[in-house]
């Protein structure tokens, strides 16, 4: 137990076998601290939110988390999933658009190469031996709204070349946070979204839209008459 005001300086210490510090040091690692902290023993009230940390293993581990400060934290970064490289970022965009009250606002976003480690090569399997490239976009969604939004099902899909490909985003790779998956009358979020592509044809793509909505409510589907809106994406 911590009492009210109090800090306190403690020593962690893991055994591993040395398979698994191979393994550590071939893909990294992360320092995940789970939520659920209590002011009682019995636990019978839980606050605080998960946290992941970078956990440098070696040298060179050290200086590549230190090169990977600037990325957006999706869950490609936050899960260790493999290595990034920036090939273009646009950080102060900020293009609002608003739907019945609802202020959703286009911060930045970025585009980097992502090579996937060992651990996750399968999952990214459907991309063979071509090269991936990730976009990664940062929203921020203000609801001045009476209606209370559900942010962890959003309707998004990416329009390129005037239709000639649509591609909807992986929910799988923003991080969302889990108990954060509405956002009530007054209140705000921050969300990332997440498109990949083979690199051989996103190097083709010229003009890209981003369709955004309907929004949703958590219980009584389409909200404000199913209504969406566009941003254009930057590429150059």
């Amino acid at each position: 137990m911590h009492g009210a005001g109090t800090k306190k300086d403690f020593w962690i210490v893991y055994k591993m076998r040395f398979a698994q510090y191979e393994e550590a040091i071939k893909n990294g690692a992360k320092f995940v601290i789970e939520g659920r902290a209590s002011e009682d023993e019995e636990f019978s009230e839980h606050f605080g939110e998960k946290e992941t940390f970078d956990f440098a293993v070696s040298e060179e581990q050290g200086k590549s988390i230190e090169s990977s400060e600037n990325f957006y934290k999706d869950s490609l970064i936050i899960d260790n999933m493999g290595t990034k490289e920036m090939i273009k970022e646009f950080t102060d965009i900020n293009d609002t658009k608003e739907i019945d009250g609802v202020s959703i606002t286009m911060e930045g976003l970025q585009y980097t190469e992502f090579t996937p480690n060992d651990l996750y090569e399968e999952s990214f399997e459907s991309f063979g031996d071509n090269e991936i490239v990730a976009l990664t976009m940062k929203f921020q969604i203000e609801n001045k709204s009476k209606e209370t939004i559900d942010v962890y099902s959003l309707r998004t899909i990416l329009d390129v070349n005037g239709g000639e490909t649509r591609i909807q985003s992986h929910g799988m790779l923003e991080d969302i946070n889990r108990t954060e998956v509405e956002v009530e009358p007054g209140s705000s979020s921050e969300r990332l979204l997440v498109f990949l592509f083979d690199k051989k044809y996103f190097e083709i793509y010229e003009n890209m839209v981003l369709e955004f909505g309907p929004l949703t409510g958590m219980e009584v589907g389409e909200l404000f008459g199913g209504e969406s809106v566009e941003f254009e994406i930057p590429k150059e």
